[in-house]
């Protein structure tokens, strides 16, 4: 009977130690990742807001009276599509690694949470058989010593294979908009530089 009690200890030791290790290097990813991710979105803050403000100096350059000639129109316009151009490969580029970063990170932090819980049942399976080890009249119970890992964890992990599609959802509206709103401010630009230098001709 002592030996089928050591058994499940020393099995649970080392599955405790293996989901441990694999917390440990979780919490490390995650911290990298959570700096990965807030530098990208300052990236891309930064980004817009830059391309706002050159944006707008075009625009009010342009809508204030100049000595700009009708048939010079498309020399602030080419300015303008140049710098939509440089920004948006920039953006995307900048948005794609974001979204990436964060659905990784979005499941690492799932993975970590996943084997928090699971230390923390094995813990508790731990500590009941060091309790019914002391207790004499319990050794000869049926049944006793044998070792289950917890199945609320794999039943867990079924559930929850994506992030949250509501927080994902919102993320992805955000940027939308967000893009949406550009555009249209662009297209404002663009067909100023030729309407207000043109007299709206």
């Amino acid at each position: 009977m002592w030996n089928n009690n050591i058994q499940p200890t020393l099995e649970m030791d080392a599955k405790w130690c293996k989901v441990s290790n694999n917390y440990k290097e979780l919490t490390f990813i995650n911290g990298k990742q959570e700096k990965r991710v807030q530098y990208l979105e300052t990236r891309a803050m930064h980004l817009a807001m830059f391309y706002i403000a050159f944006q707008s100096i075009i625009f009010l350059s342009i809508s204030k009276p100049s000595a700009l000639q009708c048939s010079s129109w498309w020399k602030p316009f080419s300015l303008s599509v140049l710098i939509a151009f440089v920004f948006a490969l920039n953006f995307a580029t900048t948005i794609i690694k974001y979204i990436r970063t964060q659905y990784q990170y979005d499941l690492n932090l799932m993975d970590q949470q996943d084997n928090y819980e699971e230390m923390v049942l094995l813990e508790s399976q731990q500590i009941e058989i060091d309790i019914d080890m002391d207790d004499t009249d319990d050794m000869d119970r049926p049944g006793y010593g044998a070792f289950d890992l917890p199945r609320s964890s794999s039943r867990r992990k079924e559930k929850q294979q994506k992030p949250d599609m509501f927080v994902v959802c919102q993320r992805y509206t955000h940027i939308w908009v967000t893009v949406s709103a550009m555009l249209a401010f662009t297209a404002l630009v663009l067909h100023t530089c030729r309407s207000s230098v043109c007299g709206g001709a």
